[in-house]
């Protein structure tokens, strides 16, 4: 009688928990699939239409009508519930990946990530609503809400918002890259949208252009177009005036004015305004202790000079204009001073102010006392949970240790230590991936240990 007991009670535990073993498929839940081989289906109506191997769904409704898809990992309620074919893909969010059918390879983490994607292909969407409404293919938006509704392919954001513009932008399939801009001219790798400061150097292997869509192969080209032609009585090839005056008002004094102007009907092939040579020609054998092109001294003395100008230049006007012209290459340019660059008011806080778009083919910064964030990975960092982060995130709309975009707005990005913080964001998701990993690791373990035991119940019962 003992013995008989004892079965029924096994039988009765081995039904009431709904966990089947067929063809290596594990099932918890009303409705949840138990077809197909090597599934694992937890949750009401999970993997309830199965038929294919190899997929993992937890949560309710995750998974639900997928047939031949294999190879996926859905956790979350409604993840991947629309799924039919699609196979190969990760979705860890509630209504994550909800109505991919078809697409494949594709990774959304996070609340709504992926949603309305059907069949887009090779997608990492990392953040709540990241990607929402995306249905290209090989996207990669981090944020939360980044590339909301961005319907191409290949494209990267990284924003904390919906907006279309958002703080890193990139194109895969160009190769562009495009800071608070989407918008990046062909021909060119890299743009920034607003205002760049630089504090520290810049080292550039390329050109340098100011005004300029090509460089005609100099190192620095700046271009002046000039719609305005002037108008001049006499021309003289060379005109010099040096004048002092004691009342009154003088309008201008030229220490030397140099003008060379072709008024023929032929063929002038170099007209120079100035012309410089300095130091020794090519045979030259003597020493040379300093050469200047051009040495310029602009003095105040005792009275006030309102704007000095070491060179001004007033208008370039001809078929190709060029400002400023450089033949051959020099080993060094100095400044003792700071430089601007289509503005008047420089910052002093920095060497050089930019107003507009730079172009540069690499920036190298150093970190003169920056610290690189290896220190994520020492064993007394504070990693946040997750929760702490989540919790952190709905109070202040941002990740922690990264400026809001008020700030961002109001103060403007510093490139270097913007990077350092994406650095530490990176290798964060990088311990949150591995601690995942370990979880579904050990999750496997534990699945295996229950097939283990209910392969020695079913036996039991057999008997």
């Amino acid at each position: 009688m003992r013995v008989i007991t004892t079965k029924l009670f096994v039988v009765f535990v081995f039904t009431s928990i709904t966990i089947f073993a067929q063809n290596n498929t594990t099932n918890q839940g009303t409705n949840s699939g138990d077809q197909g081989n090597n599934n694992s289906f937890f949750g009401a109506n999970s993997g309830r239409d199965n038929t294919s191997n190899n997929n993992s769904f937890f949560g309710a409704n995750s998974g639900q009508t997928n047939t031949t898809g294999q190879s996926n990992v859905f956790i979350g309620r409604n993840s991947g519930r629309n799924n039919v074919e699609g196979s190969n893909n990760v979705f860890n969010g509630n209504s994550a990946g909800f109505n991919n059918a078809t697409g494949n390879f594709n990774t959304f983490l996070g609340t709504f990530a992926g949603r309305e994607n059907i069949d887009g292909r090779r997608n990492v969407f990392i953040g709540g609503n990241a990607g929402r409404n995306a249905v290209g293919s090989g996207n990669v938006f981090v944020g939360y809400r980044a590339g909301f509704n961005e319907l191409n392919s290949n494209k990267l954001y990284v924003e904390n918002t919906d907006s279309d513009i958002p703080l890193i932008y990139g194109d895969f399939t160009t190769d562009q890259l495009g800071v608070n801009t989407n918008s990046i001219p062909d021909g060119y790798n890299f743009a920034v949208g607003g205002n760049t400061k630089i504090s520290n150097n810049i080292s550039i292997d390329g050109n340098i252009g100011v005004g300029a869509d090509s460089f005609d192969g100099v190192k620095a080209y700046v271009k002046h177009d000039v719609t305005t032609a002037p108008t001049y009585g006499t021309a003289s090839l060379f005109s010099f005036a040096s004048s002092s005056h004691t009342t009154g008002e003088l309008s201008k004094v030229r220490g030397a004015w140099f003008l060379s102007l072709n008024n023929s009907t032929g063929i002038l092939n170099e007209s120079m305004g100035i012309d410089v040579g300095a130091g020794n020609e090519s045979s030259g054998t003597g020493i040379v202790n300093n050469a200047y092109g051009i040495n310029v001294d602009v003095q105040n003395g005792t009275g006030t000079v309102e704007n000095g100008y070491g060179l001004f230049i007033k208008r370039v006007q001809a078929n190709n204009s060029y400002g400023i012209y450089q033949q051959g290459e020099t080993t060094q340019n100095y400044f003792a001073g700071n430089v601007s660059i289509g503005t008047t008011l420089d910052d002093p806080d920095y060497a050089l102010t930019v107003k507009g778009k730079m172009h540069v083919q690499e920036v190298k910064v150093d970190l003169l006392g920056a610290i690189a964030p290896d220190y994520v990975f020492y064993k007394d960092y504070n990693l946040k949970t997750l929760e702490q982060v989540e919790a952190y995130i709905n109070l202040e709309g941002h990740l922690p240790n990264i400026p809001s975009a008020l700030e961002m707005e109001e103060e403007g990005v510093n490139l270097k230590e913007m990077n350092m913080k994406l650095l530490e964001k990176v290798e964060e998701l990088t311990l949150y991936t591995i601690a995942q990993e370990k979880a579904i690791k050990e999750q496997k373990e534990v699945n295996q240990k229950l097939e283990n035991r209910l392969e020695r119940l079913e036996k039991l019962l057999l008997k």
